[in-house]
């Protein structure tokens, strides 16, 4: 799972993240992992609600995401540009947290 969920730059530049990471999917009940997989699997389609909501809504995604690769982040939702977060993968959050923080704390102080 490590080379999905975590990009280039931190496998390579951040053993502790890569640890941390590690040590948070390998310490998962085998029955919750699986309950999860299933309600993924089961989940029904809701890509057109996606394309029909009108508010305001922000598209954050690592540029080494290969879950979410940021050419289609905001595919969904119109009039929306993904904002790509270097050095990062799918948990861009916690890869570059500087990053995120100075992306999502303006846009919620100005959408409120």
């Amino acid at each position: 799972m490590l080379p999905n969920v975590l990009g280039t730059t931190t496998r390579a530049d951040r053993p502790e993240l890569v640890a941390e990471v590690r040590d948070m999917i390998a310490t998962q009940p085998p029955d919750g992992v699986a309950w999860a997989q299933r309600a993924m699997a089961d989940r029904p389609d809701s890509t057109s609600l996606l394309r029909e909501f009108r508010g305001p809504a922000l598209v954050v995604v690592g540029e080494e995401d290969t879950v979410t690769p940021p050419e289609g982040a905001a595919d969904l939702l119109p009039g929306t540009d993904p904002v790509r977060l270097p050095a990062a993968g799918h948990l861009a959050p916690m890869e570059n947290p500087e990053a995120f923080a100075e992306v999502v704390v303006p846009w919620i102080n100005r959408v409120g």
